[in-house]
């Protein structure tokens, strides 16, 4: 199973038990995170899917992307980064609803964490680096 089909299972479960729909995620980040870093749940050829390689936030070389490196959303070093496993202010989970629903980072003390979140976190840094993470 890919990591997108299990991101795709994972948060139609938080949405069923949550009430929320299933095309209702959003990833936010940056220090006041409110900089959008796309749908988490979109179908990956939408335009705003984090799983659209060819896209702004999919992509592996877009400044807004979680999939690229070396960005600040995904560099391992960064503080805004899902792939750093100390940062203080990584990207956050919001529902079309406005609710936080958790943050998307490999922090597992991170403040918000969701057990979901953080195991997909772990997948997506470990499919980006080629390591494991945590």
């Amino acid at each position: 199973m890919s990591v997108l089909t299990s991101v795709a299972i994972s948060i139609a479960l938080i949405a069923s038990a949550s009430g929320a729909g299933l095309n209702d995620f959003s990833i936010y980040g940056g220090g006041d995170r409110t900089t959008y870093l796309g749908c988490m749940n979109c179908l990956n050829k939408e335009p705003d899917s984090v799983g659209n390689t060819s896209g702004k936030y999919g992509s592996e070389t877009s400044s807004t992307s979680i999939n690229n490196i070396y960005s600040e959303y995904a560099d391992e070093t960064s503080d805004t980064s899902v792939c750093n496993k100390f940062a203080l202010n990584p990207p956050i989970v919001v529902g079309a609803n406005g609710k936080v629903y958790g943050v998307f980072s490999i922090n597992e003390f991170a403040k918000n964490q969701h057990p979901t979140f953080l195991h997909m976190a772990r997948s997506h840094c470990t499919r980006l680096y080629g390591r494991r993470m945590f």
